[in-house]
């Protein structure tokens, strides 16, 4: 037992070291990853169907381009675009509405003043937050490669990217992947790192303008969403463990960095700081007084909501089941190596990013919907703990099999010494060490197959990675036969829907599709994908959809998915080919007969009670 304690010691101790004079070999790494993310990102991009809240984060986007337009025009209609009510108008954030923060709108704003117009119209709102997210990935595996090597930084580049679920929201117009790309740039540009000088590999202290560039990224983090605020909870906890007066004063410099950047970022509060900051912490601390933004959610077969808030438990729950299994156990090692060595460092700010909301998110009172999407920033930290545990094992398993080896061959001397009778037999010295340089390379070519074959889970659920669940729950069967909801973005209203759509239905039949955003619907519907017109009441509609999120039915909703006879189902991914996919649906298409026999069935039942 002391000799494996040593031996975890030993390979912790040397591999988060500072690697001088690999700096070029790091950006290169940095590079190639961000690259390789934005491209894949942006091919899969037109068959990723439009989610809930892109819809009305395109269309304050689009306020933010015509704000900055009427900037620079001689002559402008309505108020100017730098008064009290120019900005109001064109800068719909902060202390307006559930009070988001303004940031991600212009990101997305940006991007598509810069997206190529080669691009489907949804995929030029997407540019800004995919090339935002694949320059923050491209980063953090700068970051890992210099200060603790490639093989690190490649199986964390894998074990972020390979997630499903977040692969799934590095696409989306929204706020939570400019939330977790701010995030992630928090951490990996962080004054704390060691700095190795290229030239010299001497290890220098961070610059002045380190920290405030480092300080204007939280600030982005913070204007991204509400929830960015938390990113300085984890640094703070971190610079007190240390002890280093250094630490503080650069935290301190950074935080008011931050605090003055969130002002520049939202123009809402440019003529009044304080009150309007007040404004936008009561917008979004107080939301149990808004009904239409208290949204429940089904979990484990109940139902939840800011007055019954889930259990305290749910964050691990989601976390086991919405990982996959490869990445999960290199996360377990990553822990496990990180509770063993004396010398946490770094690591421990990693652990304490991904704990963060895992621990907020548990919180009573904490928003309870959409799976692992209010708390999504924990899980690229889980991918780099992971890709800290594929290093920490593949060099654990190649100094046990050397250990073996030599073991073996001690043992082969000393019974030739002895001259025993099964001295022929026993294992020649220059055999085992045969041995050992062919078996290090299959146990680390194996460790490399074990942790890309969460690529095959992209390909069986894509495009609907949001109904991801691995198998320790059975997969999306187990996890729907749980009580957990398949689905709740609207992904599974993609090009397929939309085709039968266009053949079943008649030019002047209209489509009514029950708890869907009515801007995502009007965009779609302007870009061409949707050819079908939608109705705005189940009585000048034809057809009736249906999301399979058990949290959003309505009493007849519920029948339909239970009784009703569909005209069409659609199924995730691959569907049945796919054992952990099934043939669970995420949408069904109802002729609108069937929902008047729901009413019926319903109402009349409740009626006949009375």
């Amino acid at each position: 037992m002391g000799s494996h304690a040593s031996l975890i010691h030993f390979v912790l101790a040397t591999e988060r070291q500072v690697q001088p004079g690999h700096s070029q070999k790091a950006i290169w790494l940095g590079l190639c990853a961000g690259l390789i993310a934005a491209i894949a990102l942006l091919v899969t991009s037109p068959c990723t169907p439009m989610v809930w809240d892109e819809g009305d984060a395109i269309l304050r986007a689009e306020r933010i381009r015509d704000w900055f337009g009427s900037l620079f025009r001689d002559e402008v209609k309505g108020p100017p675009a730098l008064s009290p009510q120019g900005i109001a108008r064109g800068w719909p954030f902060t202390t307006q509405r559930e009070g988001h923060p303004a940031l991600y709108g212009a990101v997305i704003a940006l991007g598509r003043s810069l997206a190529p117009g080669c691009l489907d119209p949804l995929t030029q709102y997407r540019f800004g937050p995919i090339l935002l997210f694949s320059i923050a990935i491209g980063f953090v595996v700068y970051r890992l490669a210099q200060i603790n090597g490639p093989v690190t930084a490649a199986a964390a580049f894998l074990c972020i990217f390979l997630q499903p679920r977040l692969f799934a929201h590095a696409h989306f117009a929204s706020f939570d992947g400019p939330l977790t790309a701010f995030w992630m740039l928090a951490w990996a540009c962080s004054p704390f790192f060691p700095v190795p000088n290229p030239s010299t590999g001497v290890i220098t202290k961070a610059r002045p303008r380190s920290t405030v560039a480092w300080g204007i990224i939280l600030g982005a983090t913070m204007s991204s969403k509400a929830t960015g605020w938390f990113v300085i909870l984890p640094i703070v906890i971190w610079a007190i463990m240390q002890r280093k007066r250094a630490v503080l004063w650069q935290l301190v410099a950074g935080i008011l960095v931050g605090l003055a950047a969130f002002v520049v970022f939202n123009p809402p509060l440019w003529f009044d700081p304080l009150r309007g900051c007040l404004r936008f912490f009561e917008l979004n601390l107080e939301r149990h007084h808004r009904p239409d933004l208290n949204i429940t959610t089904f979990f484990l077969g109940r139902l939840y909501n800011l007055d019954y808030p889930l259990p305290w438990y749910n964050t691990l729950f989601w976390t086991a089941i919405a990982v996959p299994i490869p990445i999960l156990l290199f996360f377990v090692i990553g822990l496990i190596g990180w509770i063993r060595t004396p010398r946490r460092g770094l690591l421990t700010l990693i652990v304490l990013h991904w704990a963060t909301l895992i621990v907020v998110r548990a919180i009573p009172g904490t928003p309870p919907h959409d799976g692992i999407r209010l708390f999504l920033p924990a899980f690229p930290f889980l991918g780099i703990l992971a890709g800290y545990g594929f290093r920490f094992g593949t060099r654990v398993l190649a100094i046990q099999l050397r250990r073996w080896c030599k073991r073996l061959a001690a043992q082969s001397i000393y019974r030739q010494v002895l001259r025993k009778p099964q001295s022929t037999r026993m294992a020649n010295p220059i055999q085992l060490n045969r041995l050992f340089r062919k078996g290090n390379p299959v146990l680390t070519t194996g460790a490399w197959i074990v942790i890309l074959s969460p690529i095959f889970s992209l390909i069986c659920f894509g495009p609907q990675w949001l109904s991801y669940y691995n198998g320790l729950i059975g997969g999306l069967p187990g996890a729907t036969a749980a009580g957990m909801e398949p689905t709740y973005y609207w992904d599974g209203l993609d090009r397929e829907v939309f085709l039968w759509l266009e053949i079943h239905c008649l030019e002047t039949e209209k489509v009514y599709y029950s708890a869907c955003s009515w801007a995502n619907l009007r965009l779609l519907q302007k870009w061409g994908f949707l050819k079908r017109a939608f109705a705005t009441s189940p009585a000048d509609a034809q057809w009736y959809v249906v999301q399979n999120r058990p949290g959003a039915w309505s009493c007849e909703d519920q029948w339909l998915f239970s009784h009703g006879e569909a005209a069409f189902v659609k199924y995730p991914g691959r569907g049945g080919s796919c054992p952990w996919v099934g043939p669970v649906p995420v949408v069904k298409i109802f002729p609108i007969r069937e929902y008047y026999r729901a009413c019926r069935a319903v109402y009349g039942n409740q009626a006949d009670s009375h």
